[in-house]
């Protein structure tokens, strides 16, 4: 994978705390870790506050006779609610990505086939809702017009692999604490996964410019982070 942007700062120059790693989720629609602090951007579900509405709303359309007042009249509540639906929707992720933008330099996201998530029918409706795509969109060109950076990385198993030893805690999306038994790591999932995420980018930032293999890592940060939220947990 390359990295035409990491390649214009040198890399002598990125330091650990400009990079804000993302984990997009359902409960929480963004974890972000510097590999010191963590911070939550809560997923405020607006599929949730606003369906119920929306279903009676279409159930009475299609009773209603067609093109009669009273069919119009139904048909512009629905409009006007559906509206209101999207119009929260992009206002939250607006918020969203200027808080995660805000928070550093070089933005990193798992390169994520939302398409084909979507194809899980226990998962479509929620993220959907989330809109992951279009929050990432949005944190692009805002991070491109403040001269910043966003990247992407291999998403795969970021939730599984333990971000403190790399063993594999297999888990479903039920499971929301990670919990390690070969090296005692006890720490919420997503921050589990953005852990992963950023050590994924900055193997790719040193290896992108051929850094000598004791080149340092981020690993000290994750054993601070580790300990840091296990002592919350317990």
């Amino acid at each position: 994978m390359e990295l035409p942007d990491v390649v214009k700062i040198p890399i002598e120059q990125i330091k650990e705390q400009d990079i804000i790693d993302v984990d997009v989720g359902i409960n929480k629609l963004a974890v972000l870790t510097d590999g010191i602090e963590v911070k939550e951007i809560d997923n405020p579900k607006l599929i949730a506050k606003y369906e119920k509405g929306i279903k009676t709303l279409q159930k009475q359309l299609s009773k209603s006779k067609k093109h009669s007042y009273n069919r119009n009249k139904i048909r512009k509540k629905l409009a006007k609610k559906q509206r209101k639906l999207a119009n929260a929707r992009k206002d939250n992720l607006h918020k969203a990505s200027n808080q995660i933008v805000e928070s550093g330099n070089i933005i990193v996201f798992e390169d994520l086939n939302v398409q084909g998530m979507v194809q899980n029918h226990n998962l479509a409706k929620s993220i959907s809702d989330a809109s992951w795509n279009k929050l990432m969109d949005m944190c692009d060109y805002k991070a491109e017009n403040a001269g910043k950076y966003t990247q992407f990385v291999d998403p795969r198993d970021t939730s599984q692999l333990c971000s403190r030893c790399g063993a594999a805690v297999k888990k479903d999306l039920s499971i929301r604490i990670h919990s390690c038994n070969n090296c005692g790591l006890t720490i919420d999932r997503d921050l589990n996964a953005a852990l992963n995420i950023r050590e994924r980018y900055m193997q790719l930032a040193w290896n992108s410019v051929k850094m000598p293999v004791d080149a340092p890592t981020t690993a000290h940060s994750i054993e601070q982070v580790g300990a840091m939220k296990q002592e919350e947990i317990i």
